[in-house]
C-alpha cells in the first residue's frame, strides 16, 4: 500500500508543474493552519531555496501537530514535496521538538519511503517557547536572522505548518478542499481530547462533545494559552486556523491576563513599572537582534516621551508571543498589550515606521535566555492540563455550521450562494475577489443555506 501511494505521488509530482500545484492549492482554499491564515497559494507563488515545516507546536496544551505527524506523516511529506516543487526549493526541513520521539520516528520512516530522502531532513529543537515562531525556527534551520519587519523569504526560505501541508497533499492529489480542522479541546472540560471537526462547527458543540465545562464560570480561549484569543461559548465557531479550544475558569491566570482593560494596563504601567528589563532580556525578537525593547516602550508611554522614535517604533516588531506579559514581568504588567495598542494606533493613522535592520547574528546570550516550557507552564498555571487532550477521540459531525468568509489574512471571500440554496460538502460558497489577497471558502457540510451575511454563511 505504501509503495502504491509513493508511486502515485511520484507520478503526480513528475507530471504537475509549479503553476498547476499552486492552482490546486488555491482552488482548495488552503491557508496557513498555524494561526496566521496566510493564503498558501500566495506563499507558494514565491521562489525559495528551502521549505521549512513548522512542527514545533510550542504552545502548551495543544496536540494537533504532534497527532498529525505521528499518524499522517506520509501525507505531510508528500505535501512538503509538492510545496518544494511549487517554490523551486532544493531542500525541505521538518522542525520538530526532540521530545516528540514518536513523531520523529514517523517522519523518518515517511522520508525514507518518499523517494526524495536526499533532499529532506529533520531539525530537532529544544523544548522552549516560542520555538514555533517562524523567526526562531528559520534562525535554527539556517543560522541566519530574518530582517526586522521581514519574512522568511528574505533568507530564501518559506515556512508552512504541518496541517497546511497535509491539506496541500489532499488538494493536489484529490482536489479536496479544506472542510475539516483537527482541534484539541482541553482545560476545564470533563473529557479533553483531540477531534476532527467541520469548519464552522459551533464551539459550544465541540465542548459538549468533550463532556462540557467543569467550572461554573467558563471562559474560552481559541488557540493556545499564550497567543490564543478570548472567544464566545455561545457564538464562536471553528475556523481553518483553530488549533485549540481551551476552557478556563474566569479567575484563572491566563484569563485574567488576557482580559485586562487597556486603561488599567496603562495605569498599572505608570505606577508599577520599575524598568527592570526582564521583559526585554527575555523577548525572543530582542534576543534575535531586533530593536524591540519592551521596557523602553513602556517607559516612553509612561512618560509620554516619543523623542527616541526607534524605541516606540520597536513595538511594530512585536510578535505578541506573550513572553513579556505572561512570563517575564513580576509586577504583573502587560508590555504585550502596550505593543499591540501602539501597533493598532499606528495602523489607524496609516503609519508604518521603516525598521529594516538585518542583524548579522542573534545576541550572544540568546541560548541561555530561551524560556523552558517546563517553567512557563508553571508560571501560567497550566501544568496540570498538559497531558489531558492528547488522545484522538475521532471525527465529529455537525448539522449546522456558520462559516466565516474571512478565515485568513487579506480580504474576505465573496459569498456566491443565496439563502435557500442547496449545497453539497465541498461546494465553493465564497470566491476570491478580483483584487487583493484572499482565500476560497467551501461548504463543510451538505444542506441548505440558511443565511448569508457580509461576514458569514450559515448552512443547516
Amino acid at each position: 500500500m505504501k509503495r502504491k501511494a509513493a508511486t502515485e505521488h511520484s507520478t503526480i509530482l513528475s507530471t504537475m508543474n509549479a503553476s498547476e500545484i499552486v492552482t490546486a492549492v488555491r482552488n482548495a482554499g488552503v491557508v496557513g493552519a498555524g494561526g496566521a491564515g496566510f493564503p498558501t497559494h500566495v506563499k507558494f507563488s514565491s521562489k525559495a531555496d528551502v521549505l521549512i515545516v513548522n512542527g514545533a507546536e510550542c504552545e502548551p496544551m495543544l496536540h494537533v501537530d504532534r497527532y498529525a505527524m505521528e499518524n499522517l506523516a506520509p501525507q505531510m511529506i508528500r505535501g512538503l514535496l509538492y510545496g518544494m516543487k511549487a517554490i523551486s526549493a532544493s531542500r525541505g526541513v521538518v522542525g520538530i521538538k526532540a521530545k516528540n520521539k514518536h513523531a520523529i520516528a514517523a517522519m523518518e520512516e515517511a522520508i525514507a519511503n518518499s523517494g526524495a530522502s536526499e533532499s529532506l531532513s529533520i531539525h530537532k529543537m529544544e523544548n522552549y517557547y516560542p520555538a514555533g515562531d517562524e523567526h526562531n525556527l528559520v534562525n535554527e534551520v539556517t543560522g541566519r536572522v530574518i530582517p526586522e519587519q521581514g519574512l522568511p523569504l528574505a533568507l530564501g526560505a518559506v515556512v508552512s505548518n504541518v496541517t497546511t501541508l497535509i491539506n496541500v497533499a489532499a488538494a493536489v492529489e484529490q482536489t479536496r478542499p479544506v472542510l475539516t480542522r483537527t482541534v484539541t479541546v482541553a482545560g476545564e472540560v470533563a473529557s479533553p481530547g483531540t477531534f476532527e471537526v467541520p469548519v464552522g462547527m459551533a464551539i459550544r458543540d465541540i465542548i459538549a462533545a468533550a463532556g462540557g465545562p467543569t467550572t461554573a464560570d467558563p471562559v474560552i480561549v481559541n488557540g493556545g494559552p499564550m497567543m490564543g484569543n478570548i472567544d464566545s461559548l455561545e457564538t464562536g465557531v471553528i475556523t481553518k486556523t483553530t488549533s485549540g479550544i481551551l476552557v478556563f475558569d474566569r479567575e484563572h491566570y491566563v484569563i485574567r491576563k488576557k482580559t485586562l482593560p487597556m486603561d488599567r494596563v496603562i495605569k498599572n504601567s505608570r505606577t508599577l513599572c520599575c524598568q527592570c528589563r526582564y521583559c526585554t532580556d527575555l523577548c525572543p525578537r530582542f534576543l534575535l537582534g531586533h530593536r524591540l525593547e519592551p521596557h523602553m516602550v513602556m517607559r516612553s508611554v509612561n512618560y509620554s516621551d516619543a523623542s527616541d522614535w526607534v524605541k516606540v517604533a520597536g513595538a511594530t516588531l512585536c510578535s505578541e508571543c506573550g513572553v513579556c506579559s505572561m512570563y517575564a514581568c513580576f509586577m504583573d504588567l502587560s508590555p504585550q498589550m502596550m505593543n499591540k495598542a501602539i501597533k493598532a494606533a499606528m495602523a489607524e493613522k496609516g503609519a508604518r515606521p521603516e525598521m529594516k535592520m538585518a542583524p548579522d547574528a542573534p545576541r550572544t546570550y540568546m541560548d541561555t535566555r530561551k524560556v523552558p516550557v517546563s517553567r512557563l507552564v508553571r508560571k501560567i498555571d497550566v501544568a496540570r492540563y498538559l497531558d489531558r487532550g492528547k488522545e484522538f477521540l475521532g471525527a465529529l459531525k455537525a448539522n449546522r455550521v456558520e462559516i466565516p468568509l474571512k478565515q485568513h489574512i487579506g480580504a474576505p471571500a465573496l459569498a456566491i450562494v443565496k439563502t435557500g440554496q442547496s449545497v453539497n460538502a465541498g461546494d465553493v460558497i465564497g470566491e476570491l475577489p478580483e483584487k487583493g489577497m484572499s482565500a476560497r471558502v467551501h461548504a463543510s457540510i451538505s444542506g441548505k443555506v440558511l443565511a448569508v451575511s457580509s461576514d458569514r454563511i450559515i448552512i443547516g
